[in-house]
């Protein structure tokens, strides 16, 4: 846990008390005391270094009051993923909140065993578990929201045309362009982008022509064939990087 989460009740200067996991987070692995400092993240807002002005260890209580908070900008990320393994659902959803994600839907596939849908690891209060746990490990504050998309051929033809400024990307290991390319043609780093990962079986033909048809540009990864857990962080961790790149540039156009 790099950051301390609080739901949004006031602001600055106010106080919280905690006598769950996060308190005993603060008092065990953190070792803090009274006058101690500990960063905080506002859910849907922001973060700040609260203070601590109450520790009592015996009954596991810790006392915050919230320093002036630093606003946080949404994502400009969403991901289209096709449902993977119940086992690693989890992993892959709490991946996606720690990179930074404001929409996920979770769709299905000709490669996708239709069971993976009965799954309780996408109950909505799973999902918010795992998608908090991210934020805490990545020190973000936006909770993504969810959506289940049965019929990826429903989802694709439902799908507004691409607007100027929105980059779509599907991974794939038979795509030719790189992904700091297919984002040059948005021109703005903090444009919109929508990422597809397929499933561990890879996208069909049939799939990878609807895709193309909705806007989307295939990107390779690299040359190695990457279970989708690993296909998301790598993923996300090059769009963090090309974004970082284009926003060097005077004019990405």
């Amino acid at each position: 846990m790099t950051l301390l989460l609080l739901w949004p009740h006031g602001g600055t200067g106010d106080e919280v008390t905690l006598a769950d996991r996060r308190a005993a987070r603060v008092l065990g692995l953190l070792a803090k005391k009274a006058g101690d400092s500990v960063r905080v993240g506002i859910l849907g807002r922001g973060t700040t270094h609260a203070t601590v002005i109450m520790a009592e260890r015996a009954v596991g209580q810790v006392r915050l009051q919230l320093g002036v908070i630093a606003e946080q900008p949404a994502p400009q990320t969403s991901v289209i993923l096709a449902v993977p393994r119940p086992k690693a659902l989890s992993r892959i959803v709490s991946a996606l909140s720690s990179f930074g994600v404001r929409h996920v839907d979770l769709i299905g596939a000709q490669k996708v065993d239709p069971a993976y849908f009965s799954s309780p690891r996408l109950a909505p209060e799973r999902l918010l578990e795992d998608a908090l746990l991210g934020l805490e490990q990545g020190g973000g504050v936006h909770v993504p929201s969810f959506a289940m998309q049965r019929s990826l051929h429903r989802f694709a033809l439902a799908l507004p045309p691409c607007a100027d400024d929105e980059a779509r990307v599907l991974f794939d290991p038979s795509g030719q362009r790189d992904l700091i390319r297919a984002l040059q043609e948005v021109a703005r780093p903090s444009a919109h982008v929508t990422l597809v990962f397929g499933p561990d079986g890879g996208v069909v033909a049939v799939e990878l022509q609807r895709w193309s048809t909705a806007g989307f540009q295939r990107v390779a990864l690299g040359r190695a064939i990457l279970r989708t857990e690993v296909a998301v962080a790598a993923g996300l961790g090059q769009l963090d990087l090309a974004r970082a790149a284009l926003s060097g540039l005077p004019d990405a156009r």
